[in-house]
């Protein structure tokens, strides 16, 4: 399924906290009651655990699901302090680990923490008294970034960082993971080629992408497999460049190729060289041209 229909189910997640389905989903993976920390446990399966793994998929386009929601400050009753990200783009107990560490309440509120008056208290509960000389300078710069927190009589809510309207849309996470994937330079001149199968076409936009499901890419996904070595080769880690350019198996391949077909050089020695061959023969229309072009897109 789309992954970006999949991510509404984050935000929804956040923003109907108090929905029987969110409760369900808090209680069989156990978040501890925090609000809006999605989490997923392994053992158990289902669909939440499939929309939770989606931030793995993401991190591919350089995007940390996490990262784009954040809260905006209310009444503070449902915001926690440590741990949500509403003092700018930071959350406290990462910035400041040391505080954290000594914090007797690590599920506190940010108006447990905070008194509003003429001026913004903080009123800390700790384990014990500030030491170091870095938790006192901790401690000031904390309570410096947080001379500018209001707040108000409406209750906390969410907002969606990567769209103009700060609620989420799955065309805004499309958006994002198009610019970040950056299909133009990317995949340079690249043309969908009408006279090679659909089923082709796709694999090559996939190759140009790096979404080959090798090995190596199944077992940063966490997929156990008997072994990440070549199918072909049997020696050397199965990755992309591996099994299109450096196998000795798809050397031949290519070298018998090339000389049959006459194009020569055609034999990459790397991954770029390989997505060079692959736009330029997109590129070309020359009938005169066509079947040897379309022999390098079933080779692949």
């Amino acid at each position: 399924m789309n992954i970006t229909i999949l991510a509404k189910r984050w935000w929804t997640f956040r923003v109907e906290q108090n929905s029987l389905w969110s409760s369900c989903i808090r209680a069989l993976h156990n978040t501890r009651g925090i609000d809006g920390i999605a989490f997923a446990r392994c053992g158990i399966p289902g669909p939440w655990l499939k929309i939770y793994q989606i931030k793995w998929e993401l991190d591919d386009w350089n995007i940390g699901l996490d990262d784009l929601f954040c809260r905006k400050l209310g009444d503070g009753k449902h915001t926690h302090f440590w741990k949500d990200k509403w003092c700018g783009d930071i959350i406290l107990r990462m910035e400041f680990s040391e505080l954290y560490k000594i914090e007797s309440e690590k599920n506190c509120k940010v108006s447990d923490r905070i008194n509003i008056g003429d001026d913004v208290v903080f009123q800390g509960m700790w384990n014990r008294s500030q030491r170091s000389g870095r938790e006192l300078a901790d401690l000031e710069k904390m309570k410096s970034m947080m001379a500018d927190t209001t707040l108000s009589r409406k209750t906390d809510s969410w907002e969606w960082k990567a769209g103009e309207s700060n609620i989420f849309s799955v065309k805004s996470l499309r958006d994002l993971m198009d610019n970040n994937l950056d299909l133009h330079n990317h995949m340079g001149d690249f043309h969908w080629v009408k006279w090679a199968p659909i089923k082709v076409n796709c694999f090559v936009w996939r190759l140009l992408c790096n979404r080959i499901p090798v090995a190596c890419k199944l077992v940063e996904k966490g997929i156990l497999l008997d072994s990440i070595a070549c199918h072909f080769c049997r020696e050397i880690e199965e990755s992309v460049e591996h099994i299109f350019t450096q196998c000795s198996f798809s050397k031949k391949i290519w070298s018998w190729f090339s000389n049959w077909t006459g194009l020569l050089p055609c034999i990459p020695n790397n991954y770029d060289e390989l997505k060079k061959i692959v736009l330029i023969s997109s590129g070309i229309n020359k009938k005169r041209l066509k079947l040897r072009l379309m022999l390098i897109y079933l080779v692949l």
